[in-house]
């Protein structure tokens, strides 16, 4: 567990580069679109995260559940968007903008790893082929 949660920091600081360069990117396009410019950030590194936490993080191979891991992935990923904009909301009263996402996402991050830990990527035991 120690190394899959170092593996799922590493792969976050990775996604979070790409989410904060999105962040920042609307931001600079559409001034004051905090809510608009967090879930287009949080959408591309969820695309992103999705793939590396599957087969990099948890080390889980095949296809044979995609369609359920994609599914569970990103409704976690819609409730930790909308957890952490509510709090990229309240933070903003006290902090500019760029430095309330990095304090809000923080906050949901070791939430969100058990969560993708015990409902997305857990673990099923030896995959059986019908073949075999």
């Amino acid at each position: 567990m120690l190394m899959a949660l170092a593996r799922y920091n590493l792969v976050q600081v990775l996604a979070y580069g790409l989410d904060y360069g999105v962040f920042w990117l609307v931001l600079a396009l559409a001034p004051g679109q905090l809510v608009t410019a967090n879930m287009a950030s949080k959408l591309a590194a969820g695309i992103f995260a999705f793939v590396l936490h599957k087969y990099v993080t948890f080390q889980k191979r095949g296809t044979q559940r995609i369609i359920k891991e994609l599914a569970l992935y990103f409704a976690l990923l819609g409730l930790n968007t909308a957890t952490a904009t509510a709090l990229l909301g309240v933070l903003t009263a006290f902090l500019p903008p760029l430095a309330a996402k990095p304090v809000a996402d923080v906050l949901c991050m070791a939430v969100t790893f058990v969560l993708t830990k015990v409902f997305v990527f857990k673990d099923h035991g030896p995959v059986v082929s019908i073949r075999e």
